[in-house]
């Protein structure tokens, strides 16, 4: 988690995730908000807000990598 800013929090900290916050697009620094940090660099892919059921998620992931790939759904189908 990034953006901790619960009570106790130090001022630097919380400074960095409203600044996280708002470089995601979360002006109003909202929390939770969910975005995917892809392992090859690319921009952040912004997820969503509080509402975020799992049907909803599972569908904005697929949407986010195009839809499932070939090897990674043989290999979740086997758990």
């Amino acid at each position: 988690m990034v953006a901790d800013i619960s009570q106790g929090t130090p001022k630097p900290i919380k400074d960095e995730a409203f600044k996280l916050l708002g470089d995601l697009g979360n002006p109003i620094h909202a929390i939770p908000y969910y975005a995917l940090f892809p392992a090859d660099g690319s921009p952040p892919v912004i997820i969503g807000d509080a509402q975020l059921g799992q049907a909803t998620l599972i569908k904005r992931l697929e949407s986010a990598i195009g839809g499932l790939r070939p090897g990674v759904d043989a290999a979740a189908s086997r758990y």
